[in-house]
Formats: C-alpha cells, structure tokens, sequence
C-alpha cells in the first residue's frame, strides 16, 4: 500500500476540499493518506508583520540621520 503525506493547511478551502474526497480516494486506490496539519496561512502573515517591521525602522532611522 502506498502512503501519501498530505500537508492539510486548515485555513485554506482547497485543503478542506481535499480532505473531503480523500477517504474515498483511498479506498478507490489502495492508498493511506498520513495527515500532517499546518496552518500555512499565519506564518505568511507573520512574515508579512516581520517584513513590515523592518521597513517601518529602517524609515524611521532614515528620517533621524
């Protein structure tokens, strides 16, 4: 039997879609599906928040000199 990692990003819909067809996908193709959650959504924000930071301090230290 082949095993398939699924990344399921439980903010997106297309992930929710997914996991609604797997468990007949599965047994169609004798497949087992390893669920690996993530929330892929919040670390782009994060990066986004993190990235604005950075612009933010660098145009204050502009703004200073």
């Amino acid at each position: 039997m082949v095993t398939i990692k699924f990344i399921f990003d439980i903010a997106s819909p297309n992930g929710y879609l997914c996991h609604k067809v797997i468990p007949n996908y599965e047994k169609k193709y004798s497949v087992k599906f390893n669920y690996e959650i993530c929330l892929l959504d919040n670390t782009t924000q994060l990066h986004t928040l993190d990235w604005s930071r950075r612009q933010v301090r660098e145009a204050e230290s502009d703004l200073e000199e």
